[in-house]
This record gives C-alpha cells, sequence and structure tokens, in this order.
C-alpha cells in the first residue's frame, strides 16, 4: 500500500488536532444577571489551553501543590481529597470539633465538625510546623445565607515515603491541629 501526500497531510492534521484538544479545558460559567425584576441566567464560556494554565477552584477543594503541600512531602504526605457536607442546619452558634482521627500505614483521614454558614465551601491546605505537628487549613467562603450549620469536614492524606528520610520525618510528627487548633495527639 502506498500512501500518498494527502493521507499523510490528513494523519497529520488529525493527529495535531487530537493533541491541542486533548491539553485544553472548557467550562461554561451560569449566572444570574439581575438586570431587571425577572431572573435572566446568562453563560459565558472560558477555554483554558493546557493544563498549566489558570486552575479553577469550585466547592470544597484542596489548593492545587502550594509551598506547604510540597514541603508536606518531606514527611510522606500526600493530598488525597477533601470533602464537605453540611450535617446541622440551623444552628444559633457552634464549637468547631473533631470527629475522627483514622491512621493506617498508608493513609490518614480526620474529620471535623465546623460551624458556619450554610452556603459556605472550604479551600483547604496541609502544612507542617515546627517538624512535628500537621496543621490542616482551611478558609470558608461562598455564598452568604442568613443561617449557620456544622458542616463535616473530611481530610483525606496518603502517607507514603519515596525516600527513608521520610520515614524519618514522618515519625516525627506527635500532633493534628486544624488551623492551628483543636490540637490532637497522633497514635
Amino acid at each position: 500500500m502506498k500512501i500518498t501526500p494527502t493521507i499523510l497531510y490528513f494523519a497529520l492534521i488529525f493527529i495535531c488536532n487530537s493533541v491541542r484538544t486533548q491539553n485544553s479545558d472548557t467550562l461554561f460559567v451560569r449566572y444570574d444577571s439581575r438586570v431587571s425584576d425577572s431572573i435572566e441566567y446568562l453563560t459565558d464560556t472560558l477555554f483554558r489551553e493546557s493544563s498549566f494554565g489558570p486552575h479553577f477552584l469550585f466547592e470544597t477543594d484542596f489548593l492545587p501543590n502550594t509551598r506547604d503541600q510540597l514541603q508536606a512531602l518531606g514527611y510522606g504526605l500526600q493530598v488525597s481529597g477533601v470533602r464537605s457536607k453540611c450535617v446541622d442546619k440551623g444552628i444559633e452558634s457552634g464549637v468547631d470539633k473533631i470527629l475522627l482521627l483514622e491512621m493506617t500505614d498508608s493513609s490518614l483521614v480526620a474529620k471535623y465538625k465546623i460551624a458556619t454558614n450554610c452556603c459556605y465551601n472550604f479551600l483547604c491546605d496541609m502544612e507542617v510546623v515546627d517538624s512535628n505537628t500537621i496543621n490542616l487549613k482551611y478558609t470558608d467562603y461562598g455564598t452568604i445565607c442568613g443561617c449557620t450549620c456544622y458542616h463535616e469536614l473530611s481530610f483525606e492524606i496518603d502517607i507514603e515515603f519515596l525516600f527513608d528520610e521520610y520515614e524519618e520525618n514522618y515519625n516525627k510528627l506527635k500532633f493534628i491541629t486544624l488551623n492551628g487548633k483543636l490540637k490532637t495527639v497522633l497514635e
């Protein structure tokens, strides 16, 4: 079978287009314009040409690859995920508290009850403080509604030692905190 220049040309166009489309993302943002008494929704389209472009954060999420997280890698700690859900609606006020601290050889799960606005989500981060404390951090953000509730905020962290020194550093960790408070002993 003979490959003609035309077939080769179309094959190259197809391959180049496939590679380009795999690196781009499309984001549709729909919002209320509130121009008049009636509700009218507008939609904007954002194109992200590559995964190295700006990051879009939605709802509850870890900030991607912060300096603190990169330093925590030296302790074998790697962000796996974070989830939140509203569990008690309409409280007057509340005190943050730890619900669960579960550790295995390969993971750590910390669940907290956070009292804040019912419509909030959380941007999260993790750092190691004083070489002995894992500090899980959050910033609550979002639409303000007229109520307060308890959110269950669950941090999931993978533990993986790429080098022996990471395990040595990990073994020095004794405490875990949330925004520098609710200090709990790691066991």
